[in-house]
């Protein structure tokens, strides 16, 4: 696999950067498509409300009233109290309504009408529990000051111990007790942060499913985000608890008056301490924190692609899947301009999606490749159908044939001998097909074969002389591709390029025939189905060789041809042997079952009721 790493790894997406590039859409890590900032003059109209009903107006009418008036402190937080959940009330309705009567549109993946999300629950527990305070601190004659100054620490105390909770379910990988927002029952409890995040942004923000969807992809595809969450989980839970904690005792050591300030004023105190230590932290991140290709726009990551050597742009494409499918392109239009070396180095990998990105950049199917000094399987130019053949890539063949490979094409590189230790190997120049048959591929020549558009064409040249398909598969004693060949229509009477010997009689005449039978395990079978192949598509046993010797008038009183028949009459093979025996048999035979089969070449005796039993 060392091919394919140096050229691009299969892809996980087939996106392609051409022309004006909308970089939102590319898939690297899932985009959230959500600008807080297109909802910033909503957010801070229900910021300021918010903190306006929880802590401006509860200390401006409580130290107005109680300093300025004569009124009892029961009427003073009668009238304090009947201003809490107005904003929290609506906004909280408003949630509801959206998570109940919208379809599925703001709910959690999975969830259903009523389940509402997590964070739904979690207000609805901390406005229940708030709610019974208020009311049971404000109903005595003389009302609790102290305890109507804790609700809002009180929910910081909720909040952070439920962040905690989440933090160490999700550190130890414990299961989910139950659905959390869009994490099922059994899944990973995730930090409540990011529960946060999804619900709020979800209903609060109509992010909708969309959102949900975006949030659950890219925690699940990018470890560094999952990191930030859990780190930001912890932070807002120790701060959650140690402000609420400590807000509580400051309530109950200090007079009541300053209570009820000190509890009103947490929020605001809270959030100011948070923003500070956040934007702190962000800055010291951004000091210490080198900056990465990927906090660059990804139009600047182009353009230094483009001043990258080949070997700095490959790293550079393996570095990150950001970058990979940014940079992809480049890559591989770069190779296609120089060579295509890395389509043949695919090729020979087996990388079928990395071959049909080189083919969708514009790379030439039929560009011829000089590898050199790399042998592995020419010396000299090949060509990607030539090289997919040698490495038998059955699915990239077809993929090139698809996309209109000439398999007609010529080789003129030199086949390796340590590819093929055989006579063909010697063949030049020599054509993909003909490198099939040589190495045995048959499922490939028989594809190969299936979209040649001439099946006597000639596929190889060995010691100067020319062979055509039919020719070489027989001598190859490849019976599949014969076949397929006389199929197509091959003429199995067609005489080489001298023109004196038909294929079957060049084929048992061949002095070389014998050795190669005897290498092959089932060499016997092999020639045996290669001639009945020839016989049973009208190959003629019975045709004369011309006479090198005698020509033009003399051709007729030549005394030295020999017919195919006679050859095989002679053969060292017994099933052969046997069937030309069979064959000069009923040529003479009087008999009519005999008589009436003496043109049926390939039908043997035992399906020929009547013939004779002819001693072999």
């Amino acid at each position: 696999m060392a091919h394919i790493m140096r050229f691009g790894y299969e892809a996980q997406s087939k996106d392609t950067v051409t022309g004006p590039v909308d970089f939102a859409e590319l898939p690297g890590l899932p985009r959230l498509r959500y600008r807080i900032l297109d909802y910033k003059l909503k957010l801070s109209i229900i910021v300021f409300l918010l903190v306006l009903e929880s802590s401006i107006l509860p200390i401006a009418l409580y130290y107005g009233l109680v300093l300025g008036t004569t009124l009892r402190s029961g009427i003073v937080f009668a009238i304090i109290t009947s201003f809490f959940g107005i904003v929290t009330g609506i906004e909280f309705g408003l949630r509801c309504l959206k998570l109940v009567w919208r379809g599925d549109t703001y709910r959690p993946l999975g969830g259903t009408r009523w389940s509402f999300d997590f964070t739904h629950w979690t207000l609805s527990c901390g406005y229940t529990i708030m709610t019974a305070i208020l009311i049971g601190a404000s109903i005595p004659h003389e009302p609790k000051v102290r305890l109507l100054a804790i609700p809002v620490s009180l929910f910081f105390i909720q909040v952070g111990l439920q962040l905690v909770w989440s933090g160490w379910m999700n550190k130890s990988g414990r299961p989910a007790p139950c659905r959390i927002s869009s994490i099922p029952k059994g899944g990973r409890v995730p930090p409540l942060v990011f529960t946060l995040v999804e619900d709020v942004v979800g209903v609060d923000g109509a992010g909708g499913r969309e959102y949900r969807n975006a949030l659950l992809a890219r925690y699940g595809a990018s470890p560094r985000f999952r990191k930030m969450m859990a780190q930001q989980n912890w932070f807002w839970a120790v701060g959650a608890l140690v402000d609420g904690v400590g807000t509580m005792a400051v309530i109950w050591t200090v007079p009541e008056k300053v209570a009820y300030g000190v509890g009103c004023v947490a929020n605001v105190r809270h959030i100011a301490s948070f923003y500070v230590s956040q934007t702190t932290m962000a800055m010291a991140m951004a000091t210490v924190m080198p900056r990465d290709l990927g906090s660059l726009p990804p139009e600047m990551v182009l353009r230094i692609a483009g001043f990258l050597d080949q070997h700095s742009l490959c790293s550079l494409v393996r570095a990150a899947r950001f970058l990979h499918v940014l940079l992809w392109e480049v890559l591989y239009k770069r190779d296609v301009r120089h060579n295509s070396a890395g389509l043949i180095r695919c090729i020979r990998a087996g990388a079928i999606t990395a071959v049909s990105k080189f083919l969708a950049v514009g790379a030439d199917i039929n560009a011829k490749v000089d590898m050199s000094p790399d042998i592995e399987d020419f010396i000299g130019c090949t060509f990607p159908l030539a090289t997919a053949v040698v490495r038998s890539q059955k699915d990239i063949i077809r993929l090139l044939l698809d996309r209109g490979a000439d398999v007609g094409a010529w080789i003129e590189g030199d086949l390796c001998y340590s590819v093929l230790d055989h006579t063909w190997a010697a063949a030049h120049p020599n054509t993909a097909l003909s490198v099939a048959v040589a190495l045995g591929h048959t499922d490939v020549a028989v594809d190969l074969v299936q979209k040649m558009p001439d099946p006597d064409s000639v596929v190889s040249t060995l010691f100067k002389t020319d062979y055509s398909a039919l020719e070489q598969a027989a001598l190859c004693l490849n019976p599949e591709v014969v076949r397929q060949l006389l199929q197509r229509g091959a003429n199995p009477n067609k005489c080489g390029q001298r023109g004196n010997l038909p294929i079957l009689h060049a084929l048992l005449g061949n002095h070389n025939l014998p050795y190669w039978v005897k290498r092959m395990p089932d060499g016997e079978r092999l020639i045996t189905e290669t001639v009945m192949a020839l016989l049973q598509h009208g190959a003629d046993p019975f045709v004369k060789h011309r006479c090198a010797a005698h020509v033009d008038d003399e051709a007729a009183d030549c005394k030295c041809r020999l017919t195919a028949c006679a050859m095989g009459f002679t053969s060292p093979y017994p099933r052969l042997r046997r069937h030309f025996g069979d064959l000069h048999h009923r040529q003479r035979c009087g008999k009519l079952a005999c008589r009436g089969s003496r043109h049926k070449y390939g039908t043997v005796r035992e399906d020929i009721p009547g013939h004779c039993n002819v001693c072999s």
